[in-house]
Parts: C-alpha cells; structure tokens; sequence
C-alpha cells in the first residue's frame, strides 16, 4: 500500500463523540473508491507505532483534501490524535485499502454502528440519484443521528442503543422488523465483528450469497486497532 504524508488543515467537532479531522494529501487517493479506508500510523504511549484503520469520510481532488471522522469513544491512539489535532500537524497514513466499496447492483442495503457511519454516509454520496438504497445504523442515542446526504434517494433507519457500545442483536431485530429483502442486491454489513457475523448468517439464511455481502468487522471488544475480514 502507498505511504501517504497528510498534513491537518483543520479539525472541529460534528458532536461530542465525533470529531472530524481534514487533510492535504499531495500524493492524492491512488486507487480510492469510496467506502475505503487508510491505515493511520500513529504513536503509542510506549514510543512505539500503532496501526489504526479510519474510513474516509470524504475528499475534493480539485483541493486535494481528504476528511476522516473519528469516534471518540475510548483514550485510545485514534481519538488521542483527533483531539489534539492542530493545523499543520503531519501524520502519515497507508491507503486506500480495504474491501469496503460501491458494488454495481440495482439495491444496496447498508447495516452498521456509529463506527460505519462515515463508510455508510459517503457511500450513499456515492452513488447516482434515483439509486435504491436502504440503512439501518446503530448508534448511542438520537443525538447521532445526521442528515440524508443531500441529492439522494436513500432512507436510514436509526437505532437508539441508549448505552455504551457493545455486542447486541439490536441491528438484527431492525432488520427483521423492516421486511427488507436483499434480492438481488448488496448489502454492506460494517459493525462489531460478532454482529457482523450474526447478520452475514441471517442474510445467508435468507438466501444471499457470498458475492452479495461486504463484510467487515470494525471492532470487538478488547481490541484496539484493526479491522476483522469476515
């Protein structure tokens, strides 16, 4: 994967547990589709370099900018730099990766946590007016909730966990409750990896095969960093 050397424009919060950093990149998003994500190279408290996987929320080419939005849920590498951002602070990042992006499918079903907001969210920029598209995300209370991006057809369910993040069957009881029905489409399944694998197993039951399901563990708990393949 490219190396890539970001410098911080600026960095504000969208609410008390999301804050959005904006980049300059001059080497650009080689490669990039939205829904991918970079691999920020960030310091440790033991001097060492961690490893921490951040979707990209947005980019302009024209400007050569790039914005993440980190949840700041924990005293963690990600949050850390997030709140101490400053403009002209350089960090580096590795990217854009992951199996996270648009399919050409006619229904596009997105089911994730606050943690896939910013996946779900620029995906649906994505796509063309008039495309069908259907969310169900999770998040802490309505507080989280954000606007439909404007210019799209898209609808989003929202989930109230009202309590700190954890594993639970909540997306799956939205769904079930929605009578949604994949067909022939994609859904993109982003959330704790333990959910992920309960909805992947009932969109499966329902018929759906594997090429109709983008998968991807965003945590668990007890791990920092890294994202889960499933």
């Amino acid at each position: 994967m490219p190396l890539l050397d970001l410098t911080v424009v600026e960095a504000f919060d969208l609410h008390p547990g999301l804050r959005r950093v904006v980049f300059t990149c001059a080497d650009g998003l080689p490669g990039y589709k939205p829904g991918n994500d970079l691999v920020f190279l960030l310091p440790l408290p033991d001097g060492t370099e961690g490893r921490r996987h951040y979707t990209i929320r947005g980019a302009d080419a024209a400007k050569g900018t790039l914005w993440v939005d980190f949840v700041m849920h924990a005293d963690t590498p990600g949050p850390r730099f997030a709140r101490t951002a400053r403009a002209g602070d350089r960090v580096q990042a590795r990217g854009p990766r992951g199996r996270t992006f648009l399919r050409d499918t006619g229904f596009h079903l997105m089911i994730g946590d606050e943690t896939a907001l910013p996946a779900i969210l620029h995906m649906i920029e994505a796509l063309p007016q008039g495309a069908a598209v259907r969310a169900i995300v999770e998040v802490p209370d309505a507080g989280w909730e954000q606007p439909v991006p404007a210019g799209t057809d898209a609808e989003i369910r929202w989930v109230h966990r009202n309590g700190p993040a954890r594993p639970s069957s909540l997306l799956g009881g939205a769904l079930a409750a929605s009578g949604l029905t994949l067909g022939q489409g994609t859904a993109y399944l982003l959330a704790e990896t333990g959910t992920v694998r309960a909805l992947r197993h009932r969109l499966q039951d329902e018929g759906a095969t594997k090429d109709q399901l983008v998968c991807e563990g965003y945590w668990r708990p007890g791990r920092e960093g890294g994202h889960d393949h499933i």
